[in-house]
Parts: C-alpha cells; sequence; structure tokens
C-alpha cells in the first residue's frame, strides 16, 4: 500500500513540478470568477472541457433489448441437410458391397 501511494504521491509531484504554474494560474482565475470577476479564456477552456467529460461520463447507452435475436438471425448458416448423409451412407455401403465380392472370387 505504501508503495503504491508514494507512486501516486511521485506522479502528483511529477505533474505539478510540470504544470505547476499553469494549475496556480487557473486556481487563481478560479477564486477570481468565485468572488464575482470575470471567467478568463483559460478558465473558459477548462470548464467547457470538464462539462464536455461529466456529460460523456453521465450519458445514458441506449441498449437494444432484442439484440442477442437480431444476431442469430443475421448469421450466415449453413443447412446440412439429411440427403448429404444418405448419399454418404449409400455410397459407404455401395463400397463395402464392392468390397465383399472382391473377396468372394
Amino acid at each position: 500500500m505504501q508503495v503504491i501511494l508514494a507512486t501516486l504521491g511521485f506522479i502528483f509531484l511529477y505533474v505539478y513540478i510540470i504544470t505547476g504554474e499553469e494549475l496556480a494560474r487557473l486556481a487563481k482565475d478560479y477564486i477570481k470568477y468565485l468572488f464575482g470577476g470575470s471567467k478568463s479564456v483559460q478558465l473558459k477552456r477548462t470548464m467547457h472541457k470538464w462539462s464536455q467529460f461529466f456529460e460523456k461520463l453521465t450519458e445514458k447507452k441506449e441498449y437494444d433489448k432484442f439484440w442477442l435475436e437480431k444476431a442469430i438471425i443475421t448469421t450466415p448458416t449453413w443447412y446440412d441437410s439429411p440427403d448429404k448423409y444418405r448419399r454418404v451412407l449409400n455410397s459407404y455401403i455401395e463400397y463395402d458391397d464392392e468390397d465383399e465380392s472382391d473377396y468372394d472370387d
């Protein structure tokens, strides 16, 4: 558990070092906005991205309750007719009869 938390802490520290200045500016703009100021361009862009992200998370996906039936109907299948087995069996019987007649000679 400590290794996981240390790894996450290291990752957050790295992100803070790389984008710390941008995050600090964004936090300052957000505090100004909360106390009645106008939105900065960076704050508008960030708020728009977050709203799109939350819309994606909360949108309900529509599932077709007949998805299995549609898949079964549209799947191509081969009809395995009994006539095929009759022909195979008859040819086997005829071949077997020919072999027996060869031994009778």
